[in-house]
């Protein structure tokens, strides 16, 4: 293990994945400010364990995040039926994408980054 990374009290960890030059994003549940929850991730730098960003876009916990290696593309799946598609290197949500599903439980890009697979 390079780096353990607790998580604060009233968040839960929920998937975890590399980008190309060894990033690494935790997805998980956050307590906001006034009691609201809202799910995204942290994008943590993975040989120092240092917080570099803290993305949130999702209403419900974040379960599966996905790096697209030939771009800076992150896709982030929640339990809100949504995917948010992120340019990582910008910090910006570049789509949500609305399917009438359950949960988002499991993402992966295609070789070229043209397609995103999701499971639920």
């Amino acid at each position: 293990i390079l780096h353990s990374v607790p998580a604060p009290t009233g968040v839960t960890v929920n998937s975890g994945a590399y980008d190309a030059e060894g990033n690494l994003v935790m997805v998980g549940v956050k307590n906001i400010e006034h009691g609201l929850r809202q799910g995204g991730g942290w994008l943590v730098h993975g040989t120092s364990g240092e917080l570099v960003a803290e993305l949130l876009s999702h209403s419900l916990a974040c379960r599966s995040v996905a790096f697209d290696h030939s771009k800076s593309l992150l896709a982030m799946g929640s339990l809100d039926a949504t995917v948010s598609v992120w340019d990582y290197a910008e910090r910006s949500v570049l789509r949500t994408l609305d399917r009438p599903i359950l949960s988002v439980d499991a993402l992966a890009w295609s070789p070229g980054g043209s397609y995103l697979a999701l499971a639920s």
